[in-house]
């Protein structure tokens, strides 16, 4: 058995945002909740649905975006295109419990 297959890991989550041609800096977060969260507030905040509406779920639909449970999609006043992608990613811990990307 290889040492990769016997090393803990734990896993984050990556979103990544593109506006138009533009990659920014993905921002990990410890949870799914967590990043999951974060994109819905970007999508509420350039939609026309209200931000306070507790009730948007995954699956919601608008008329100039949509809200799935790993992706969203928009489209601004401004007709900029913007996307979001949720990724689960193994982070490796090292023999003293540190994170690490490398396996």
């Amino acid at each position: 058995m290889s040492e990769e297959s016997t090393r803990p890991c734990v896993y984050r989550y990556i979103l990544s945002e593109t506006i138009g041609r533009e990659i920014s800096v993905p921002e990990v977060y410890v949870t799914y909740e967590n990043a999951y969260a974060e994109m819905r507030r970007r999508y509420l905040a350039v939609t026309d649905a209200a931000v306070d509406d507790d009730t948007i779920e995954p699956n919601y639909v608008s008329d100039n975006g949509e809200l799935l449970p790993d992706s969203a999609y928009a489209e601004t006043a401004n007709h900029d295109d913007i996307d979001w992608k949720i990724e689960r990613v193994p982070v490796f811990l090292t023999n003293d419990e540190r994170e690490t990307w490398k396996r």
